[in-house]
């Protein structure tokens, strides 16, 4: 994870109060991409938009769905 957030920190072009839209199904590879922004989020002021995407395709979705509204 901490090599994620260095690429994040270090390599990718975000501004101060940039929007950020980040598609999150509620697996692990997108909680912790949103997770790593929201700990960005810290060092640099972003607006994260989080937009669920349920691919409806493995019986868990329906829980991911519900687990990415309150995380969120």
């Amino acid at each position: 994870m901490k090599e994620a957030y260095d690429y994040l920190f270090n390599k990718c072009a975000f501004n101060e109060n940039d929007y950020l839209v980040v598609g999150v199904s509620g697996g692990p590879d997108s909680m912790a991409l949103l997770h790593l922004l929201i700990k960005l989020r810290e060092k640099i002021n972003i607006n994260i938009i989080c937009a669920h995407v349920n691919h409806g395709i493995r019986k868990e979705s329906a829980k991911e769905k519900i687990f990415v509204e309150n995380y969120c």
